[in-house]
């Protein structure tokens, strides 16, 4: 696991024809890993790398679960209010983001149901910061 993490953060994520079959040739459109056939390592550092390197993106959903991988860097717009307006409004039409967590958390309660986060990760990772998004 942890070769091909290192890899990935020198910008040698391995991908091998069988990771490539599974996500296609546009692995960046992958908005959610469960709806993949196969899930293994290799395949989730294709998809992970492909989005933030070709679309900026940080954010992907693994079904009910958020993954977010630090940019290391400001992503201009991440998060502005608009962005956080679209996912107030609609957040299942958006592609995946700390917004529409905050989003499904805030109509459950709403609701009446009892809400729980569980944010994971290493030191320097962008918890915090991802936290103070969600909330």
């Amino acid at each position: 696991r942890r070769e091909a993490l290192q890899s990935y953060s020198r910008g040698r994520a391995a991908t091998s024809p069988a990771a490539m079959a599974l996500v296609g040739e546009r692995p960046e459109v992958v908005h959610d890993l469960a709806k993949m056939s196969a899930l293994d390592e290799e395949t989730v550092v294709t998809v992970l790398r492909a989005r933030l390197e070709k679309h900026t993106v940080i954010y992907t959903r693994v079904h009910r679960l958020l993954v977010a991988v630090n940019p290391l860097r400001n992503i201009e717009g991440l998060y502005s209010e608009e962005k956080m307006r679209l996912y107030t409004e609609d957040a299942d039409a958006n592609p995946p983001h700390a917004f529409e967590v905050g989003a499904a958390i805030y109509r459950r309660m709403l609701e009446g149901a009892d809400q729980c986060v569980v944010i994971t990760g290493e030191s320097g990772a962008g918890k915090t910061e991802t936290f103070k998004k969600l909330i």
